[in-house]
């Protein structure tokens, strides 16, 4: 969960930026995150390194990985990161 006077997304933002260090790219705008009608979310044009996410990172339960989805979602939250995103 974010802390009080963060962004919402900055409890996962971390996970976007080594996926983007690593050379996957942002589909819209130049910042990971966008708010869309369902909330906050990053799209990634390549699909997500879930190995990358494991290695880097402890993630608490309320973080789902899904390789079958491409996903990682918070669900406290429901801020979403999205690999190999179309548009």
């Amino acid at each position: 969960m974010p802390r009080e006077g963060e962004s919402p997304y900055s409890h996962i933002e971390p996970i976007a930026n080594a996926l983007l260090n690593e050379g996957n790219n942002i589909l819209y705008g130049d910042k990971p995150f966008y708010k869309d009608k369902d909330g906050w979310r990053c799209d990634l044009t390549k699909e997500i390194n879930f190995n990358l996410v494991n290695s880097l990172f402890r993630l608490p339960d309320s973080i789902k990985l899904s390789e079958e989805h491409n996903s990682i979602l918070c669900r406290n939250t429901w801020i979403e990161i999205k690999g190999n995103a179309k548009r």
